[in-house]
């Protein structure tokens, strides 16, 4: 490269970034997100650049900024979570990159691809006071499953193939055979500022294009073996059940492929919301409550249990499989499922070609009939609860969580994208809800946290596979955790309503053992009692809000919000205790009618 060795620093660094965002546009990053920093100067003006090239046959890559590298990272994991494709982090020198961490070890726990790419300074200035300068070698540690050092830009030919090369390889890396976060550190010198094109112009241009074909193994399988073995035990048990934890729409086995699955062993589903797994005949919704019930629980807790992905939230579940003798079987494209360490087997693989291998191999268990007879007796008596205990909801004076619940469940059509928070929202929507849920539910169950929930919903929106609105339903305090992702929803051109139960603070925290023994304000250190005003909050950025107290404000909230290609924040007011008194009505209501049903 006899051009190279004639070009200035300058050039060196501007054609360097051109060629490396260009080669991960090129591996099949399509959404870019950017928080703004001097250090990555080159490497964002080399995206801007390539955001405004037109292709024939081939779109451009999508760039969006956000002020705050905490709430971008979780922008890109909606990405991922929505898509299973991994958006690519840009950031500058020192503790932004920092920031970055909750994202990584949530797309870590969860098996979310992720590219973060770190700009970093000059060797030199490294481990001498120089302003934001921080070791970032390998910063996420084992929470990231890739690790490339890219260095500086310099004249060697080698050294740009090699940067071609990495750029593709962390974005297959990152889809696998462990997905997850891959940090790509990149150094650049000043002068930062772009170039026009110089002599390295035509051979950058000759190194981007298709690139190679790299045969990396992403999806795995259970063996042949496996799966003899396993189907040997389905078909042999007396009483079997599926059981269906939080995955995201493309971890989750197909639906007509968990239809095969139903219909040739006949067992029945215990799928919570975020499962991706309602729509299958003989679908269980109600175990969490049933299983508070010790004659339903002596009467149908499976003997054989086969979970695909994570466990439920569901505690009284994890109660059951901790404290009975219960054979289960774990298959998840991620992590090490087994949280009550008393599973019979665990294998990574991915659900699809697993189950495609598994289900000619089954036959349909003896005693199902009866078995999914009895679930539905139960089933139904819990559906019956559930109305009861919500028209004593609608009746009382102040607006209840479980009316608020179901009152915008009802509303959320089947085209939309349900996004649902960690803490109380997701068990309400398994306790309170008392229809079908849209076609697509995302959740955070990677490490369960609150934080980050906004900005993710965000990310999901601006990436979203399929039309129609995207709802994200959360709590007041994980809403005030991610104020920072109203910053990017405000700039979001997509349908998104942001609508926040706010009961005055954590109340599942009122729930906990702690609660029985101490009075109220004693929790205040975990229930975070708070007066912020959240219309404040969406006026700071633009963004558009409403207040519902009732069903019918609910109902004409979410219709004036639904179409528009815009965010909007909701604020439903509820009772402040209205959650744990519905609950428990719902679990005295239920415990007669499922014995009359037994």
């Amino acid at each position: 490269m006899h051009s190279g060795e004639a070009a200035s620093p300058a050039h060196l660094t501007t054609s360097w970034a051109r060629l490396l965002i260009h080669s991960l546009w090129d591996a099949g990053v399509e959404h870019f997100v950017v928080s703004p920093g001097s250090r990555s100067t080159p490497f964002t003006w080399a995206l801007c650049e390539l955001t405004r090239r037109r292709e024939p046959g081939r779109a451009a890559p999508q760039l969006q900024i956000v002020l705050d590298e905490r709430s971008a990272a979780f922008v890109a994991l909606g990405v991922a979570r929505n898509t299973g494709r991994p958006a690519t982090l840009l950031c500058t020198s020192g503790s932004a990159a920092a920031n970055y961490f909750p994202a990584v070890v949530e797309a870590r726990a969860a098996g979310l691809p992720m590219l973060l790419l770190t700009s970093d300074r000059p060797t030199e200035l490294g481990q001498c006071g120089a302003p934001q300068t921080l070791d970032q070698l390998k910063l996420y540690g084992d929470q990231a499953v890739g690790f490339f050092e890219l260095g500086q830009a310099e004249a060697d030919p080698r050294a740009w193939r090699g940067l071609r090369r990495m750029a593709l390889q962390a974005y297959s890396t990152s889809l696998g055979p462990l997905p997850g976060p891959v940090q790509l550190n990149v150094r650049a010198r000043k002068p930062l500022e772009p170039q026009p094109d110089g002599p390295l112009k035509g051979y950058v241009d000759s190194l981007i294009g298709p690139p190679p074909e790299i045969e990396v193994r992403t999806e795995i399988c259970i063996t042949e073996a496996s799966a003899q073995r396993l189907a040997q035990r389905m078909n042999q048990a007396r009483r079997g059940a599926i059981v269906c934890g939080p995955l995201s729409p493309e971890q989750a086995p197909a639906a007509n492929l968990l239809a095969d699955l139903v219909a040739t062993s006949g067992w029945p589903v215990f799928c919570e919301a975020t499962s991706n797994a309602e729509p299958v005949q003989g679908a269980v919704r109600r175990f969490d409550t049933w299983l508070r019930e010790p004659a339903a629980l002596q009467s149908l807790l499976p003997d054989v249990v086969l979970q695909l992905g994570p466990l439920p939230t569901s505690g009284a579940l994890l109660r059951a499989l901790d404290t009975h003798e219960v054979e289960r079987h774990v298959i998840c494209p991620f992590g090490y499922q087994d949280p009550v360490n008393r599973a019979t087997s665990v294998q990574r693989a991915n659900l699809g070609p697993s189950l495609q291998r598994l289900v000619p191999k089954l036959r349909l268990a003896i005693e199902s009939a009866g078995y999914r007879e009895r679930l539905a007796r139960v089933e139904a008596a819990c559906d019956g609860a559930l109305a009861e205990v919500l028209s004593d909801c609608d009746a009382e004076p102040q607006l209840s969580e479980a009316s608020a619940l179901d009152a915008i469940l009802r509303n959320l059509p089947e085209a939309a994208t349900l996004s649902v928070g960690n803490s109380l929202a997701v068990r309400e929507v398994d306790w309170f809800r008392h229809h079908r849920l849209p076609g697509r539910v995302l959740s955070q169950r990677g490490l369960n946290g609150i934080d980050g929930n906004v900005s993710a919903a965000v990310g999901a929106s601006w990436a979203s596979p399929t039309p129609g609105p995207h709802l994200l339903l959360l709590g007041d305090l994980s809403l005030l955790h991610d104020l920072g992702g109203l910053w990017a929803a405000a700039r979001l051109r997509r349908n998104l309503v942001i609508c926040v139960l706010n009961n005055g603070g954590g109340r599942i925290f009122e729930m906990l053992p702690l609660a029985s023994s101490v009075d109220s304000s004693a929790l205040e250190p975990w229930t975070t009692p708070h007066e912020a005003s959240l219309e404040s909050a969406a006026g700071i950025h633009g963004l558009r809000y409403l207040r519902a107290t009732s069903r019918f404000e609910i109902k004409t909230a979410l219709d004036a919000c639904m179409q528009r290609e815009a965010a909007a924040l909701v604020e439903v007011r509820v009772a402040d205790q209205s959650s744990i008194s519905a609950q428990r009505a719902l679990w005295r209501r239920a415990s007669g009618r499922i014995s009359a049903a037994l």
